[in-house]
């Protein structure tokens, strides 16, 4: 009764009085074995400290809340095997729903997905024809508008701080670059293009070897 199942009201007024007599709380966990619902969504991203993910929860988690439900965070580090088990545990139903953001899509990644017993939803680009729904940003277009800004400013040698090509956004991002240098006449030096990892600190310090004995990098 307590779980909204049809009752007599005189028996629904008795049970209420008895229970806030005895402080009784109801049980979420049983109530979603019963349901099949637990009313939580997860969201698993490569790096819970990195403030493009917590932007990204900043507009999740109010979308979520208003629909009643919960927002779980799991941190992958990037790892395929953890995003791969993430995927694998939908089918123990302890979310009504997964997003996820990686930075690889592996041939392992659309298995899953193919077959997860939840909604999923994939922030970042995936091949043609998968079907998931997808939130992607343009990472060539970002590299192309951040080029024509410094070319238009006049500069010529412009130097590239890029993550892995391995990944789905670094494999974009560096081929925008190379396009968009070709495109405007200007080399292609290895001497200032740096591919490292995705966090911050990492990339602090391959900009810090552009700059280092390198002045006006980007002239």
């Amino acid at each position: 009764m307590l779980n909204g199942l049809p009752t007599r009201q005189e028996t629904v007024r008795k049970v209420l009085a008895a229970a806030e007599e005895l402080g009784y709380v109801r049980n979420a966990v049983a109530r979603s074995l019963k349901s099949r619902r637990t009313h939580q969504v997860a969201f698993a991203m490569a790096d819970i400290g990195n403030p493009v993910y917590l932007a990204m929860v900043r507009q999740i988690q109010p979308v979520l809340k208003a629909a009643g439900y919960r927002l779980v965070l799991h941190s992958t580090d990037a790892i395929v095997a953890d995003e791969i088990d993430v995927l694998h545990s939908l089918g123990e139903r302890y979310v009504d729903g997964l997003i996820m953001s990686p930075l690889r899509v592996t041939n392992e990644h659309l298995k899953m997905i193919a077959t997860a017993r939840a909604p999923v939803v994939i922030i970042g680009s995936v091949p043609e024809g998968t079907r998931v729904d997808n939130v992607r940003a343009d990472s060539r277009t970002g590299v192309r508008l951040a080029i024509d800004h410094l070319y238009e400013l006049g500069r010529r040698r412009i130097g590239f701080v890029n993550g892995p090509l391995d990944t789905v956004p670094g494999a974009a991002r560096a081929a925008a670059y190379g396009e968009a240098l070709k495109e405007r006449g200007l080399p292609y030096d290895e001497e200032i293009v740096e591919v490292g990892d995705f966090y911050r600190a990492e990339e602090r310090a391959r900009l810090a070897r552009c700059l280092t004995g390198r002045p006006a990098w980007t002239r």
